[in-house]
C-alpha cells in the first residue's frame, strides 16, 4: 500500500475531486494548509521576511501499489497549468493499516 500526499492550489479542489472520482478513487482526506515553495509566497504580507503563505489543500489517499500511477495521473490532470505553484505529490510506503472499529489489519482495513 502507498500513501499519496498532495499539496495543491486551493482553487483546484473541485477539478481534483472530479478527476479522482472519475478514476475510481473515493476514499480520501483533505486538510486546509498554507505554505510556499519556489514562488516564495506573496510579498507584503505578515510573517517572516514580509512573506505571506499561500492557501493550499493537503490531500491524502492510501491506495494499492498498482493504483499509484492512476491516482497521480488524475491529480496531475486536474492541477497542471505548467506554472510554478501547481503543487507537489509525495508517495510513501504504508507498512500497516488497522481499522479501529473491527481491528482488521492490512488490506481489509483499507476497504
Amino acid at each position: 500500500m502507498k500513501e499519496v500526499m498532495c499539496l495543491l492550489r486551493s482553487s483546484k479542489w473541485n477539478a481534483t475531486a472530479r478527476e479522482l472520482r472519475e478514476a475510481g478513487f473515493f476514499a480520501m482526506t483533505r486538510h486546509r494548509a498554507s505554505g510556499r515553495g519556489k514562488q516564495k509566497g506573496l510579498r507584503g504580507g505578515e510573517g517572516e521576511g514580509g512573506v505571506r503563505l499561500l492557501p493550499k489543500w493537503q490531500l491524502i489517499l492510501v491506495v494499492q501499489d498498482d493504483q499509484v500511477g492512476a491516482a497521480v495521473e488524475a491529480v496531475i490532470r486536474a492541477n497542471r497549468t505548467g506554472s510554478v505553484g501547481d503543487g507537489k505529490i509525495f508517495i510513501s510506503k504504508i507498512t500497516e493499516t488497522v481499522r479501529v472499529s473491527t481491528e482488521e489489519f492490512a488490506y481489509p482495513a483499507l476497504c
